[in-house]
């Protein structure tokens, strides 16, 4: 393969390149480029550097070329190894086939390669004081500059919200609200994490919630704002209690509103008006909740229309609001995650909800797992100082539940919630979920393929990756009933009948590790059209605009209000095709079929796609063979999607071979996080 590069300009002459520099350049990539680790772009982009910059030296521009292409693989930098190529600690990008990467012109001196690195016009060293540069160094890490800013930058504003302690208007009458909200403590028993992590969010002004599905994040989160508006109350502000919910997608952000708001007239009148000021009518509560809004972390950073990339707010002009709650944060990369706290006001709390065991986010970063690593949540300990504010103000006694550590820092501000409510002791889709985090992949499959468990199944595939009759019987069982619904029409109101598809559409829904083959999403969606179509009659899956498409939104698109990871289906009204979407608990919204954002059909998702989705049935279906992407994040998160019943379609090999491959991103972001504390 010939690489293309600009011919050499004047200027490019004058900063001492020459073709005898370009050859050498084009030399050094091009078996990167054939084996697929490079690309033309990156080439071009660092290419274009080094001739501005006159850094002709190959083995430099090899290095920043690395570097440049990290993000799009997920890692914040490229790592430069010393004594040799490991690519499992060192994480470089190299083939899969380990053989391989020993036939690629890697230096041949790894500690010289560094040093020539170090001394480039184009590197700027972790700590010095040089003019930025296209890219920074930090140790064996070569990091693009942006990159390593909102690393650093996220790291200290996360350090100095960790030391920040709030306490209440009102002790008194936080003690009576935990008591009221909360089961009360047993004694000789741990203490609740989920009283923990409400008192210390009440204590602090930063705080992460980590805990897998059903262990009752925003459960804790409504006593939790409860809590925090009977203390806005008490304390005589004049101003309304603010409060900014947000969630990295649409699906997730309406998720979590309902959880939220759902049968909130029987919180509030039974509980929640007990932890209110004396005096204080719970209706004001009442219309509190009612009074939130969900949004897309971009709605609440509202995007620039003017720049783009940017939002309005940031620094100078912070979010609105009193409390930022923020769910699914595991889904926020790093640039996302850092414009978000930079933006939220320095008085305000930030409370961030996720399961740091999920799949890391689609671009660059580890966010929520980095944070959960810094603060220790595999051995939790509290500063002596947080144990006297919860003991002082929130009337709790950790005693010796958990460990000691000698200053406040971030460890103080993060609970992990341990106990499922929605997976009881003899559900399988919770034994399940917990052979995959203890690693037991092999343990886990035999859950699935026995008949112990009457709420998870394992279905095998044809020998060559074929879909089997099995598979087929499950599709027209999951969406056959939907379908035929449509066709019968609405007896009685059209929205309702509407919302009732909608919902019953998120009963079931098919999720895939990859979205191209015959077990991709691609190749699902064909499948079950296919299978549809032969099975009713009456329902014609052609074009784009067909009666009962489900559609998923892939794109923000502010001006008609959707967002990406909405879900809604074609239905018709007044004689045309519209898009049908929900709204709020029990409403719908419309809209023409001409204004859709980029969309797609849905009858299967990437498991990527289905985070802050939840699905009564969940089918996890995995390709024929094992690939880079099929990991043990990657399986749990499938798995997890399942609120009731879990399909797992595959064979044994693959599924122990996901289980035992981990993500692995390059983030410098946990260890910045605990040399700041």
């Amino acid at each position: 393969m010939s690489l293309s590069l600009h011919p050499l300009s004047d200027a490019d002459r004058a900063n001492g390149w020459t073709p005898a520099h370009q050859q050498a350049w084009r030399q050094r990539v091009t078996p990167f480029i054939e084996q697929g680790i490079l690309t033309p772009p990156v080439i071009q982009v660092v290419d274009l550097l080094g001739r501005r910059s006159g850094e002709t030296r190959p083995d430099v521009l090899l290095a920043a070329a690395l570097a440049v292409r990290a993000p799009g693989q997920g890692h914040i930098y490229a790592a430069l190894p010393d004594p040799g190529i490991d690519t499992s600690s060192e994480r470089l990008p190299t083939p899969e086939d380990p053989g391989e990467a020993a036939l690629l012109p890697w230096p041949a001196d790894r500690v010289q390669w560094r040093r020539a690195v170090a001394t480039s016009p184009l590197v700027q060293l972790d700590a010095a004081k040089t003019p930025s540069r296209p890219f920074v160094l930090s140790d064996r890490r070569l990091y693009p500059h942006r990159m390593w800013q909102d690393e650093c930058t996220l790291a200290l504003h996360l350090h100095d919200r960790s030391l920040e302690r709030l306490p209440p208007s009102n002790a008194q009458l936080l003690q009576q609200g935990l008591a009221r909200l909360f089961p009360e403590p047993s004694p000789g028993r741990p203490v609740d994490r989920q009283l923990l992590a409400a008192a210390l969010a009440c204590l602090r002004g930063f705080t992460v919630i980590s805990g897998g599905p059903g262990t009752g994040k925003t459960w804790t989160v409504r006593n939790l704002l409860t809590l925090l508006f009977a203390q806005h109350l008490a304390s005589g502000a004049e101003h309304p209690f603010r409060v900014a919910v947000g969630a990295p997608t649409g699906k997730a952000a309406a998720r979590v509103q309902e959880s939220l708001t759902s049968d909130l007239d029987t919180f509030v009148d039974q509980r929640g008006c007990h932890a209110l000021p004396e005096g204080v009518a719970s209706e004001r509560l009442l219309h509190f909740f009612e009074a939130l809004e969900a949004r897309t972390v971009h709605r609440l950073l509202r995007v620039d229309p003017r720049r783009l990339g940017r939002f309005q707010h940031g620094p100078d002009h912070p979010i609105p609001a009193d409390v930022v709650i923020i769910d699914e944060t595991s889904m926020l990369d790093l640039v996302l995650m850092t414009r978000l706290v930079e933006a939220v006001p320095p008085t305000a709390r930030l409370i961030l909800l996720g399961d740091h065991h999920q799949l890391a986010s689609v671009d660059a970063g580890c966010v929520l797992a980095d944070l959960c690593r810094a603060a220790r949540f595999d051995n939790p300990h509290l500063s002596p100082q947080a144990r006297h504010d919860l003991q002082a103000y929130a009337g709790l006694n950790v005693g010796d539940d958990l460990g000691a550590s000698q200053s406040p820092g971030l460890q103080d501000c993060g609970v992990q919630l341990l106990t499922s409510r929605r997976f009881t002791a003899d559900s399988g889709v919770g034994a399940v979920a917990r052979s995959i985090l203890a690693g037991n992949g092999p343990a886990g499959r035999q859950l699935l393929q026995s008949a112990q468990h009457a709420d998870v199944a394992w279905l095998p595939i044809g020998p060559d990756g074929t879909p089997t009759r099995a598979l087929a019987e499950l599709i027209l069982d999951g969406y056959g009933p939907m379908v035929r619904r449509l066709l019968k029409g609405s007896e009685g109101d059209e929205r309702s009948f509407h919302r009732a598809l909608l919902t019953q559409l998120d009963e079931f829904r098919l999720l895939c590790a990859h979205r191209r083959g015959r077990l991709g999403v691609s190749g699902l969606v064909e499948l079950a059209e296919g299978l549809l179509r032969r099975a009713i009659r009456g329902f014609r899956p052609r074009g784009l605009t067909y009666l009962g498409r489900p559609i998923l939104i892939t794109s923000n698109d502010y001006s008609v209000g959707r967002y990406n990871g909405d879900v809604g289906m074609i239905v018709e009204r007044e004689g045309r095709p519209v898009a049908v979407f929900p709204s709020g608990a029990t409403d719908v919204e419309y809209l023409s079929t001409a204004r859709l954002p980029a969309h797609e059909t849905v009858y299967a998702m990437t498991i990527h796609k289905s985070q802050g989705s939840e699905f009564r049935h969940a089918a996890v279906v995995l390709p024929s063979r094992s690939s880079p992407i099929l990991t043990r994040e990657l399986v749990y998160t499938g798995v997890t999607r399942a609120k009731s019943r879990l399909t797992v379609a595959g064979s044994p090999t693959v599924w122990d071979e996901a289980n035992q491959r981990r993500v692995a991103r390059a983030s410098g972001l946990a260890e910045r996080l605990r040399s700041t504390d």
